[in-house]
């Protein structure tokens, strides 16, 4: 009988029916064997049969593991030899049998998933069909040669299955199938495939080899889809064997990696076509090699091995991908390029070779791996040109066009009307600030100079004179603007521009042709702080995309809280309402008293005035008072009170 319990159940149950029959065990060591299959598909039953005899007192785990994490299952033979037990999971078990005084002995079954079909792949050679079976279940096999013959047995996995066709002609297709037979508990379905042989194998259409590095390379190759194939170096004598593959079902066209420490210049490489026949079948070879490289001033040498290659008919030499010399064969080994250097740029260089073989379908690529060089160079480099200011709050602000090789800026400066230029500070790139200038007060000149990466300096610039603008206001409404004139454009200034500014409002701008002064006696109406700058144009160039601004002035305007000595509310539609007169205020409060002190109207709004009424009535005519308060703009706190008349 067969009783099934968890592991604390089962080690009291063991435990006591061992205790019970131990009289009569022998002391033999344990002994069983399948009656029948080991592997099989689930449902899979398993027989086992006690070879220790009936009076052995022997009981089996069917499904045992040394952690003890799987249920435990006894079987309890009593007397009996054979003893069974199924699985519904598919997977990996140990059987254990256990005898009372003697050894325990382990088997292992395998269950697979019913829907189990054979796994294979194949190839060919010549007119041979070679299958390797690939699949961990079935151990037999029946081959359908899909010429109509009779089918095939195959009893022994372990060795590649061949089937010889016979046909006509130098190509055929034949579509075969292969069947599982053992174990018979899993899928019988059988699995087709096709496959085209021919009479004489030919080589791998092998198009680019192209050089990633000096170790690395990508090829792309062409051969019949499951097919293997390896890539071989010639060491002189012999091809050895650098990457084996095998091109996929599903891309017979396919590129591949080549990494290898052997790589050196002059090597053969070659990709060759492995059959089942124990044939190898060779493409055309590349050659391979590559430029050594000197970098001098304003030029770099090149040179190469001295190289024979067959039937080529491209021999190029390309710097940063584009072809820089056609050459002609073995008779070159170097040369010297000194075209259009920059000093610090890094020059990149490879060979390009093709070849046309007979037999050989296009063209034999090989690109070289780049071998790159950084140009040196003691020329000095062009002088910052276009020079433009900008004065910000930050300081004067140059900016201009370098080398993009410049790595180090020196700043000189002087003022307006000195001689001498003086060194004022380093900087590492365009655009640059002079934080120190007091460009509110005084007129500067600049000149830029830099040194490159290679370690040469360009000349002085030009100089550049940045604006200076002065606002002189002598009363609240009248504006006089003047400014230092921009020096330093070759073609001069094509116009200045005062460019008025708010916190709200979208910059405003006044065309003042080439005038270096400008008043109005006009008060600006829209906030109470302006901000005004002078922008310089360019005359008719181009090259100077930016304009070059001053330095910003402020102005910041008188408010007002005022109110009028008398008003008539008298209905004749003039002067009806007493009410404030103001500028850039916000926070008002309004109050307004009679003779006797009295308030007689409160108002917080600007746009709020008295009608001359005390509670809907006409009030007296006469005095009275008043008392206004409000904040302007920049926050300062205004109070004003007076007088006035009322008169009807």
């Amino acid at each position: 009988m067969l009783i099934t319990n968890r592991k604390r159940l089962f080690s009291f149950t063991a435990f006591l029916w061992l205790l019970l029959t131990a009289g009569s065990a022998s002391g033999q060591g344990a002994c069983f064997h399948f009656i029948g299959d080991s592997v099989g598909c689930a449902p899979f039953r398993v027989v086992v049969r006690s070879c220790a005899g009936a009076t052995a007192n022997v009981s089996y785990r069917f499904k045992w593991k040394d952690d003890d994490s799987l249920d435990q299952y006894i079987a309890l033979p009593d007397g009996k030899l054979d003893t069974s037990y199924t699985y519904s999971v598919p997977g990996v078990y140990i059987i254990d049998q256990l005898r009372i005084g003697g050894q325990n002995l382990k088997r292992t079954v395998r269950v697979f998933d019913v829907r189990a079909k054979p796994e294979f792949r194949w190839e060919t050679c010549t007119d041979t069909l070679i299958v390797y079976f690939t699949d961990s279940i079935f151990r037999t096999y029946e081959f359908d040669p899909g010429n109509g013959g009779p089918k095939v047995p195959v009893n022994d996995r372990s060795v590649p299955f061949r089937y010889k066709y016979n046909f006509t002609g130098l190509q055929a297709t034949f579509p075969f199938s292969i069947k599982g037979q053992i174990p018979s508990t899993c899928n019988k379905e059988t699995v087709p495939d096709t496959a085209t042989l021919y009479k004489s194998n030919e080589p791998p259409a092998a198009d680019s080899l192209v050089g990633i590095d000096t170790l690395s390379y990508r090829a792309r190759i062409r051969t019949r889809a499951d097919e293997p194939f390896t890539y071989q170096r010639n060491d002189g004598t012999l091809w050895n064997d650098l990457l084996s593959g095998q091109t996929p079902k599903d891309n017979p066209n396919q590129t591949n990696l080549i990494t290898n420490s052997l790589f050196a210049q002059t090597n053969q490489v070659r990709v060759a076509t492995l059959n089942g026949c124990e044939q190898t079948i060779p493409a055309p070879e590349w050659t391979i090699f590559w430029p050594t490289t000197k970098p001098d001033n304003q030029k770099i040498s090149l040179s190469w091995p001295r190289i024979s290659i067959p039937f080529m008919t491209h021999f190029q030499l390309l710097r940063n991908g584009v072809l820089l010399r056609s050459l002609y064969g073995s008779s070159d080994t170097s040369m010297i390029d000194s075209l259009d250097l920059v000093c610090g740029q890094t020059y990149c260089y490879q060979f390009l070779t093709k070849r046309s073989v007979s037999g050989h379908p296009g063209q034999l690529v090989y690109l070289s791996p780049p071998i790159c060089v950084e140009a040196r160079s003691n020329r000095p480099p062009d002088p910052v040109q276009f020079l433009t200011t900008t004065v910000s709050d930050s300081g004067i602000v140059l900016d201009g066009i370098a080398s993009p090789l410049a790595k180090t800026f020196e700043v000189l400066r002087k003022e307006q009307g000195d001689e001498v230029y003086e060194r004022i500070f380093f900087a590492d790139s365009l655009p640059l600030t002079d934080s120190l200038a007091e460009y509110q007060n005084k007129a500067y000149c600049y000149k830029i100079r830099y040194q490159d990466i290679c370690g040469n300096n360009s000349v002085l610039s030009d100089s550049i004179c940045p604006i200076l603008l002065r606002l002189n206001t002598p009363n609240e409404t009248d504006k006089n603007f003047q400014w230092t004139a921009l020096e330093g454009w070759k073609r001069g200034v094509a116009k200045y521009e005062l460019v008025r500014t708010t916190v709200s409002d979208p910059p405003l701008s006044l065309d003042l042709g080439t005038a270096l002064s400008y008043s109005t006696r006009q008060r600006d109406p829209g906030r109470q702080r302006v901000k005004y700058q002078i922008r310089a144009t360019a005359k008719n160039d181009t090259a100077y995309p930016k304009p070059s601004l001053s330095n910003p002035v402020i102005n910041i305007q008188e408010s007002k809280l005022r109110f009028p000595d008398v008003f008539t509310p008298n209905e004749d539609a003039a002067n009806e309402t007493f009410r404030c007169y103001s500028l850039y205020i916000s926070g008002y409060q309004l109050k307004i008293f009679n003779a006797w002190g009295n308030v007689v109207f409160v108002s917080n709004k600007l746009s709020e005035g008295w009608d001359g009424t005390i509670d809907t009535k006409p009030a007296a005519s006469g005095p009275y008072a008043y008392w206004a308060t409000g904040t302007d703009e920049e926050g300062n706190k205004l109070e004003t009170r007076g007088f006035f008349n009322l008169m009807r």
